[in-house]
Parts: C-alpha cells; sequence; structure tokens
C-alpha cells in the first residue's frame, strides 16, 4: 500500500512537473458578514493539473496568520483539465461552523507543486455600517439645526 501511494505520489509530480500554477479568483474583494464567498480556481495550463483533493483550499485570517477553515475532503486526487475551473463556495465559518470575525482574509490552493494565494479579501462587519450610519445622521441633525438657527437668526433682523 505504501509503495502505491509513493508511486502515485511520483506520478502526480511527473505529470504536474512544468506547469504554471493555478488562478485563484473570488466574485469579490469585500463582504458583508454571512455573505456567500465563491472562489474559483483556473488551470491556466493545457495539461492537466492534479491537486490532493476534491477541496484543496484552506482560509487563513491575514491578521492572526490562522487557518480559520480547512474543508474535510476524501484523501483521493483530483485532476483538473487543462483550461477549466471548478468552484467552490465557502460560507465565512470557520472549522467548528462559528461565522469568523471581521477582518482580512486569503484563500490559499494546495497543489502538486505547492501552495497559492488568492488576493487578500475583507469581511466587514455590522459595526463598520453602524459608525457609518451614526455620522451620516449626526451630520444631518447639525445641518438641520444650523438651518433653523439661520431662520430663527433671519426672522429676528427683520
Amino acid at each position: 500500500m505504501k509503495r502505491y501511494f509513493v508511486l502515485l505520489l511520483l506520478l502526480t509530480i511527473v505529470i504536474s512537473a512544468g506547469l504554471n500554477p493555478p488562478v485563484i479568483k473570488l466574485n469579490k474583494s469585500v463582504y458583508k458578514i454571512g455573505e456567500k464567498v465563491i472562489i474559483t480556481v483556473i488551470n491556466p495550463n493545457n495539461e492537466p493539473m492534479v491537486f490532493p483533493n476534491p477541496n484543496p483550499y484552506k482560509i487563513i485570517s491575514v491578521d492572526t496568520g490562522e487557518t480559520v477553515y480547512t474543508p474535510i475532503s476524501p484523501q483521493v486526487l483530483y485532476k483538473l483539465e487543462g483550461r477549466k475551473s471548478f468552484i467552490r463556495v465557502w460560507n465565512q465559518t470557520d472549522n467548528s461552523g462559528n461565522q469568523v470575525p471581521p477582518g482580512k482574509y486569503v484563500v490559499v490552493v494546495q497543489w502538486s507543486e505547492g501552495e497559492v494565494k488568492s488576493d487578500t479579501f475583507e469581511i466587514k462587519g455590522e459595526e463598520e455600517n453602524t459608525i457609518r450610519a451614526y455620522i451620516m445622521w449626526t451630520a444631518l441633525i447639525g445641518l438641520m439645526i444650523l438651518i433653523i438657527l439661520v431662520f430663527v437668526y433671519v426672522s429676528k433682523v427683520k
């Protein structure tokens, strides 16, 4: 069994040797809490590319450097034909099923020749929207008070 695995691993390395790394595309760069992150992995080569399993990615927090999510997947080699892609969806939960906190994250895809990182993406929390709304309403109320004071001043001058 061990020989079979070693031979399969060597064959995988030979098949993938000299290939360009996979390309990772995300549908957005900024997400709201709970919004699905759509991950597309593209084989830019004409030849097939081999991955260690059908879900060869993990999500890493840029802020802490920790892996927050790794999908459970059967440990079977996954071959992606040349110029093809596959899509995976992450629902912003960690390995325990809890919502990850707001912050910056990166997708890391493992393939036969190493790892490739996506561009950084951000998950923004509700508190950021609340602060913006507070500032906007405060400015609006201030403007209304100013208008009222101008009317009072103008009416007293006449």
